[in-house]
Protein backbone atom coordinates (compact mmCIF):
# COMPACT_ATOMS: atom_id res chain seq x y z
CA UNK A 1 0.00 0.00 0.00
CA UNK A 2 1.65 3.34 -1.09
CA UNK A 3 2.42 5.81 1.94
CA UNK A 4 0.67 9.58 2.03
CA UNK A 5 3.72 11.08 1.08
CA UNK A 6 3.79 8.96 -2.31
CA UNK A 7 -0.20 9.51 -2.87
CA UNK A 8 0.45 12.95 -2.43
CA UNK A 9 3.69 13.30 -4.36
CA UNK A 10 0.94 11.83 -7.19
CA UNK A 11 -2.09 14.09 -7.21
CA UNK A 12 0.16 16.70 -6.78
CA UNK A 13 2.80 16.32 -9.43
CA UNK A 14 6.06 16.90 -6.84
CA UNK A 15 8.92 15.57 -5.78
CA UNK A 16 7.84 12.79 -2.72
CA UNK A 17 11.46 14.49 -1.34
CA UNK A 18 9.19 17.84 -1.32
CA UNK A 19 6.08 16.29 -0.04
CA UNK A 20 7.77 14.94 2.94
CA UNK A 21 9.44 18.31 3.84
CA UNK A 22 6.36 19.91 3.79
CA UNK A 23 4.71 17.21 5.81
CA UNK A 24 7.03 17.73 8.69
CA UNK A 25 7.15 20.92 8.62
CA UNK A 26 3.11 20.92 8.63
CA UNK A 27 3.82 18.44 12.27
CA UNK A 28 6.09 20.45 13.80
CA UNK A 29 3.20 23.57 13.45
CA UNK A 30 4.97 25.77 10.88
CA UNK A 31 2.01 27.76 9.01
CA UNK A 32 1.37 27.58 5.29
CA UNK A 33 2.11 30.98 4.75
CA UNK A 34 5.33 30.56 6.71
CA UNK A 35 6.20 27.53 4.70
CA UNK A 36 5.95 28.88 1.40
CA UNK A 37 7.74 32.18 2.08
CA UNK A 38 10.65 30.82 3.86
CA UNK A 39 10.86 27.20 3.23
CA UNK A 40 11.23 27.56 -0.51
CA UNK A 41 14.32 25.71 -0.52
CA UNK A 42 12.73 22.53 1.50
CA UNK A 43 9.05 22.07 -1.30
CA UNK A 44 10.96 23.65 -4.79
CA UNK A 45 9.01 26.60 -4.26
CA UNK A 46 5.60 25.31 -4.33
CA UNK A 47 2.78 28.07 -4.68
CA UNK A 48 0.56 28.90 -1.81
CA UNK A 49 -2.45 26.92 -3.49
CA UNK A 50 -0.41 23.72 -3.96
CA UNK A 51 0.79 24.15 -0.26
CA UNK A 52 -2.98 24.33 0.90
CA UNK A 53 -4.09 21.65 -1.21
CA UNK A 54 -1.60 19.47 0.26
CA UNK A 55 -2.25 19.92 3.88
CA UNK A 56 -6.10 19.80 3.01
CA UNK A 57 -5.33 16.14 1.27
CA UNK A 58 -2.86 15.50 4.31
CA UNK A 59 -5.64 15.57 6.82
CA UNK A 60 -8.33 13.97 4.91
CA UNK A 61 -5.99 10.69 3.74
CA UNK A 62 -4.69 10.45 7.92
CA UNK A 63 -8.17 10.54 8.63
CA UNK A 64 -8.99 8.29 6.55
CA UNK A 65 -6.10 5.84 7.22
CA UNK A 66 -6.89 6.16 10.88
CA UNK A 67 -10.90 5.18 9.76
CA UNK A 68 -9.65 1.94 8.36
CA UNK A 69 -7.93 1.18 11.24
CA UNK A 70 -11.04 1.98 13.73
CA UNK A 71 -12.87 -0.11 10.87
CA UNK A 72 -10.89 -3.48 11.23
CA UNK A 73 -10.45 -3.29 14.96
CA UNK A 74 -14.41 -3.20 14.96
CA UNK A 75 -15.05 -5.99 12.55
CA UNK A 76 -12.01 -8.43 14.33
CA UNK A 77 -13.65 -7.67 17.65
CA UNK A 78 -16.84 -9.06 16.28
CA UNK A 79 -14.81 -12.18 15.07
CA UNK A 80 -15.48 -11.56 11.16
CA UNK A 81 -12.74 -9.75 9.85
CA UNK A 82 -10.75 -11.82 7.17
CA UNK A 83 -8.23 -11.36 4.70
CA UNK A 84 -10.39 -10.31 1.91
CA UNK A 85 -12.27 -7.89 3.80
CA UNK A 86 -8.85 -5.78 5.42
CA UNK A 87 -7.34 -6.37 1.82
CA UNK A 88 -10.79 -4.08 0.80
CA UNK A 89 -10.33 -1.91 3.38
CA UNK A 90 -6.86 -0.83 2.83
CA UNK A 91 -7.61 -0.44 -0.66
CA UNK A 92 -10.33 1.62 0.12
CA UNK A 93 -9.75 5.36 -1.61
CA UNK A 94 -12.73 7.48 0.03
CA UNK A 95 -14.30 7.66 4.06
CA UNK A 96 -17.44 6.83 2.01
CA UNK A 97 -16.07 3.54 0.29
CA UNK A 98 -14.60 2.46 3.99
CA UNK A 99 -18.32 3.13 5.38
CA UNK A 100 -19.69 0.88 2.33
CA UNK A 101 -17.83 -2.01 3.54
CA UNK A 102 -18.56 -1.46 6.84
CA UNK A 103 -22.34 -1.14 7.26
CA UNK A 104 -22.92 -4.92 7.06
CA UNK A 105 -21.16 -5.13 10.41
CA UNK A 106 -22.06 -1.99 12.13
CA UNK A 107 -23.54 -2.79 16.12
CA UNK A 108 -27.03 -1.73 16.48
CA UNK A 109 -27.69 0.90 17.91
CA UNK A 110 -30.63 2.02 19.94
CA UNK A 111 -33.49 3.80 18.90
CA UNK A 112 -32.62 7.27 18.91
CA UNK A 113 -35.90 8.28 20.99
CA UNK A 114 -34.18 5.97 23.69
CA UNK A 115 -31.21 7.35 23.82
CA UNK A 116 -32.85 10.81 24.08
CA UNK A 117 -34.95 9.73 26.82
CA UNK A 118 -31.63 8.43 28.37
CA UNK A 119 -30.38 12.48 27.83
CA UNK A 120 -32.97 13.68 29.26
CA UNK A 121 -33.73 15.35 26.21
CA UNK A 122 -37.32 13.70 25.59
CA UNK A 123 -39.17 16.98 24.52
CA UNK A 124 -36.75 18.18 22.27
CA UNK A 125 -35.97 14.56 21.12
CA UNK A 126 -40.10 14.32 19.79
CA UNK A 127 -39.77 17.52 18.49
CA UNK A 128 -36.78 16.67 16.41
CA UNK A 129 -37.70 13.58 15.16
CA UNK A 130 -41.38 14.94 14.13
CA UNK A 131 -39.14 16.86 11.64
CA UNK A 132 -37.20 14.07 10.57
CA UNK A 133 -34.09 14.87 12.12
CA UNK A 134 -31.73 12.16 12.64
CA UNK A 135 -30.80 11.78 16.26
CA UNK A 136 -27.63 8.66 15.95
CA UNK A 137 -24.73 11.00 16.96
CA UNK A 138 -26.05 12.53 20.02
CA UNK A 139 -23.23 12.08 22.36
CA UNK A 140 -23.42 11.86 26.51
CA UNK A 141 -21.26 14.02 28.99
CA UNK A 142 -21.55 14.73 32.07
CA UNK A 143 -21.15 18.17 31.84
CA UNK A 144 -24.64 20.11 32.32
CA UNK A 145 -26.10 20.97 29.19
CA UNK A 146 -26.05 24.60 27.98
CA UNK A 147 -28.70 26.67 28.84
CA UNK A 148 -29.69 30.45 27.01
CA UNK A 149 -31.36 33.13 28.66
CA UNK A 150 -33.67 35.08 26.64
CA UNK A 151 -34.82 38.89 27.17
CA UNK A 152 -37.61 39.99 24.69
CA UNK A 153 -37.72 44.09 24.38
CA UNK A 154 -41.70 44.81 23.14
CA UNK A 155 -40.80 45.47 19.69
CA UNK A 156 -39.30 42.16 19.06
CA UNK A 157 -35.27 42.60 19.34
CA UNK A 158 -33.99 40.25 22.06
CA UNK A 159 -31.00 39.82 24.26
CA UNK A 160 -29.20 36.59 25.18
CA UNK A 161 -27.15 35.34 27.49
CA UNK A 162 -25.30 32.15 27.39
CA UNK A 163 -24.03 29.17 29.31
CA UNK A 164 -22.07 26.93 26.99
CA UNK A 165 -22.18 24.28 29.25
CA UNK A 166 -21.74 20.46 27.68
CA UNK A 167 -21.26 22.51 24.10
CA UNK A 168 -18.00 23.50 25.46
CA UNK A 169 -17.63 19.70 26.13
CA UNK A 170 -16.85 18.56 22.60
CA UNK A 171 -13.39 16.79 22.25
CA UNK A 172 -11.57 16.13 18.77
CA UNK A 173 -12.35 12.66 19.53
CA UNK A 174 -16.05 13.20 19.18
CA UNK A 175 -15.97 15.20 16.24
CA UNK A 176 -13.30 12.74 14.23
CA UNK A 177 -15.86 9.85 15.15
CA UNK A 178 -18.94 12.28 14.32
CA UNK A 179 -17.15 13.01 11.20
CA UNK A 180 -16.77 9.69 10.50
CA UNK A 181 -20.01 9.32 8.91
CA UNK A 182 -20.25 11.74 6.54
CA UNK A 183 -18.63 11.75 3.03
CA UNK A 184 -17.06 14.60 0.81
CA UNK A 185 -19.61 17.05 -0.33
CA UNK A 186 -21.93 17.01 2.42
CA UNK A 187 -22.77 19.87 4.18
CA UNK A 188 -21.76 20.92 7.47
CA UNK A 189 -23.27 23.89 9.25
CA UNK A 190 -20.94 25.59 12.32
CA UNK A 191 -20.68 28.02 14.36
CA UNK A 192 -18.57 29.36 17.30
CA UNK A 193 -20.33 27.68 20.10
CA UNK A 194 -18.54 24.62 20.15
CA UNK A 195 -15.47 23.80 22.42
CA UNK A 196 -12.54 22.89 19.39
CA UNK A 197 -13.80 25.10 16.58
CA UNK A 198 -10.36 25.36 14.72
CA UNK A 199 -10.08 21.76 14.82
CA UNK A 200 -13.21 20.75 13.92
CA UNK A 201 -13.01 23.46 10.98
CA UNK A 202 -9.45 21.76 9.52
CA UNK A 203 -11.21 18.53 9.83
CA UNK A 204 -14.14 18.98 7.48
CA UNK A 205 -12.13 21.01 4.84
CA UNK A 206 -9.72 18.25 5.13
CA UNK A 207 -12.35 15.09 4.85
CA UNK A 208 -14.03 17.81 1.83
CA UNK A 209 -17.05 18.55 3.19
CA UNK A 210 -18.79 21.76 2.17
CA UNK A 211 -18.30 23.88 5.14
CA UNK A 212 -20.51 26.65 5.99
CA UNK A 213 -19.48 29.11 8.82
CA UNK A 214 -21.53 31.04 10.79
CA UNK A 215 -18.63 33.63 12.17
CA UNK A 216 -20.94 34.11 15.78
CA UNK A 217 -19.98 35.05 18.34
CA UNK A 218 -17.42 36.46 17.40
CA UNK A 219 -14.08 35.64 19.08
CA UNK A 220 -10.30 35.43 18.84
CA UNK A 221 -10.47 32.60 17.84
CA UNK A 222 -12.67 33.02 14.64
CA UNK A 223 -10.85 35.76 13.71
CA UNK A 224 -7.40 33.73 13.46
CA UNK A 225 -8.77 31.46 11.74
CA UNK A 226 -8.05 30.09 8.19
CA UNK A 227 -10.70 30.07 6.06
CA UNK A 228 -9.35 28.45 3.17
CA UNK A 229 -11.50 25.48 1.96
CA UNK A 230 -14.83 27.28 3.38
CA UNK A 231 -17.42 26.71 1.32
CA UNK A 232 -19.45 30.07 2.68
CA UNK A 233 -18.73 32.47 5.23
CA UNK A 234 -22.08 34.11 6.97
CA UNK A 235 -21.50 37.33 9.12
CA UNK A 236 -23.31 39.93 9.86
CA UNK A 237 -21.85 43.68 9.46
CA UNK A 238 -19.79 43.47 12.94
CA UNK A 239 -18.50 40.16 12.17
CA UNK A 240 -17.47 41.37 8.24
CA UNK A 241 -15.82 44.14 9.26
CA UNK A 242 -13.50 42.53 12.38
CA UNK A 243 -12.94 39.14 10.52
CA UNK A 244 -11.38 41.42 7.47
CA UNK A 245 -9.62 43.68 9.93
CA UNK A 246 -11.49 46.64 8.73
CA UNK A 247 -13.38 49.56 10.22
CA UNK A 248 -16.76 49.49 7.89
CA UNK A 249 -18.64 46.29 6.49
CA UNK A 250 -17.97 47.42 2.91
CA UNK A 251 -14.75 47.85 3.10
CA UNK A 252 -14.83 43.94 5.12
CA UNK A 253 -16.80 42.73 2.65
CA UNK A 254 -14.26 43.78 -0.25
CA UNK A 255 -11.34 42.49 1.36
CA UNK A 256 -12.88 39.39 2.45
CA UNK A 257 -13.66 38.79 -0.93
CA UNK A 258 -9.92 40.00 -2.31
CA UNK A 259 -8.77 37.21 0.35
CA UNK A 260 -10.40 34.20 -0.51
CA UNK A 261 -11.68 34.28 -4.09
CA UNK A 262 -13.06 30.85 -3.73
CA UNK A 263 -14.99 31.65 -0.59
CA UNK A 264 -18.82 32.12 -1.04
CA UNK A 265 -19.94 35.34 1.38
CA UNK A 266 -23.35 35.43 3.02
CA UNK A 267 -23.80 39.24 4.43
CA UNK A 268 -26.63 39.38 6.69
CA UNK A 269 -28.18 43.36 6.61
CA UNK A 270 -30.89 43.23 9.31
CA UNK A 271 -33.73 45.34 7.70
CA UNK A 272 -32.36 45.85 4.76
CA UNK A 273 -31.76 42.53 3.98
CA UNK A 274 -28.90 40.08 2.59
CA UNK A 275 -26.31 39.59 0.34
CA UNK A 276 -24.08 37.55 -1.03
CA UNK A 277 -20.98 36.72 -3.82
CA UNK A 278 -19.88 33.96 -5.08
CA UNK A 279 -17.73 32.86 -8.34
CA UNK A 280 -17.91 36.58 -9.55
CA UNK A 281 -21.77 36.59 -9.03
CA UNK A 282 -23.27 39.23 -6.41
CA UNK A 283 -27.15 38.31 -5.19
CA UNK A 284 -29.30 40.79 -3.49
CA UNK A 285 -32.15 39.81 -1.38
CA UNK A 286 -34.68 42.25 0.47
CA UNK A 287 -36.31 41.04 3.83
CA UNK A 288 -39.80 40.89 3.80
CA UNK A 289 -41.46 43.32 6.18
CA UNK A 290 -43.55 41.94 8.99
CA UNK A 291 -44.92 42.76 12.40
CA UNK A 292 -42.18 41.19 14.85
CA UNK A 293 -43.37 39.37 17.64
CA UNK A 294 -39.53 37.89 19.02
CA UNK A 295 -36.75 37.57 16.66
CA UNK A 296 -34.89 34.85 18.66
CA UNK A 297 -34.20 31.79 16.53
CA UNK A 298 -34.24 34.04 13.62
CA UNK A 299 -30.58 34.02 12.48
CA UNK A 300 -31.17 30.24 13.21
CA UNK A 301 -34.17 29.90 10.60
CA UNK A 302 -32.47 31.61 7.95
CA UNK A 303 -29.28 29.58 7.93
CA UNK A 304 -31.12 26.00 8.23
CA UNK A 305 -33.24 27.18 4.90
CA UNK A 306 -29.92 28.45 3.17
CA UNK A 307 -28.29 25.76 3.64
CA UNK A 308 -31.11 23.17 3.61
CA UNK A 309 -32.47 24.54 0.37
CA UNK A 310 -28.36 24.67 -1.73
CA UNK A 311 -28.04 21.05 -0.11
CA UNK A 312 -31.49 20.04 -2.14
CA UNK A 313 -29.67 21.26 -5.05
CA UNK A 314 -31.58 24.59 -5.48
CA UNK A 315 -29.73 27.90 -6.91
CA UNK A 316 -28.59 30.74 -4.35
CA UNK A 317 -30.83 33.46 -5.71
CA UNK A 318 -33.79 30.68 -4.63
CA UNK A 319 -31.88 29.70 -1.47
CA UNK A 320 -31.52 33.20 -0.04
CA UNK A 321 -35.55 33.90 -1.42
CA UNK A 322 -36.81 31.20 1.05
CA UNK A 323 -34.21 31.66 3.44
CA UNK A 324 -35.46 34.86 4.19
CA UNK A 325 -38.67 34.23 4.20
CA UNK A 326 -38.97 31.85 6.56
CA UNK A 327 -36.99 33.90 9.12
CA UNK A 328 -39.93 36.69 8.07
CA UNK A 329 -42.30 34.43 9.08
CA UNK A 330 -40.63 32.90 12.31
CA UNK A 331 -40.65 36.63 14.03
CA UNK A 332 -44.34 36.61 13.67
CA UNK A 333 -44.47 33.82 16.76
CA UNK A 334 -42.89 33.81 20.20
CA UNK A 335 -40.11 31.15 20.87
CA UNK A 336 -37.11 29.68 19.53
CA UNK A 337 -37.90 26.18 17.72
CA UNK A 338 -41.47 26.17 17.95
CA UNK A 339 -41.88 29.35 15.85
CA UNK A 340 -39.67 27.83 12.92
CA UNK A 341 -42.13 27.48 9.95
CA UNK A 342 -41.99 23.77 7.83
CA UNK A 343 -41.34 24.00 3.91
CA UNK A 344 -44.86 23.62 2.75
CA UNK A 345 -45.64 27.14 4.96
CA UNK A 346 -42.69 29.29 3.16
CA UNK A 347 -42.78 27.89 0.03
CA UNK A 348 -46.41 28.84 -0.55
CA UNK A 349 -45.61 32.60 1.23
CA UNK A 350 -42.86 32.44 -1.49
CA UNK A 351 -45.42 31.25 -4.73
CA UNK A 352 -47.75 33.95 -3.22
CA UNK A 353 -45.51 36.68 -3.90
Amino acid sequence: MQSIAEILSQELKQKQEYVENVIRLIDEGNTIPFIARYRKEMHGAMDDTTLRNLETRLTYLRNLEQRRDEVKKSIENQGKLTQELTDAIDAAQTMTEVEDLYRPYKQKRRTRATMAKEKGLEPLAQLLEGCGVDLRYLGRTETPQGHAIIQVQPDGQNCIFLYGGSNQAVTPEDIDAVLSHFAPGDYLLMQNELSNFTYLLRAAVGRGLRVVLNASPISGEVLAADLTGVDWLVVNEIECAAIAGCSTPEEGYAALRARYPGLGILLTLGSEGSVSWKDGVEIRQCAYPVQAVDTTGAGDTFMGYFVGCLAQGMERKDAMQYAAMAASIAVTRPGAAPSIPMMAEVRAAVEAL
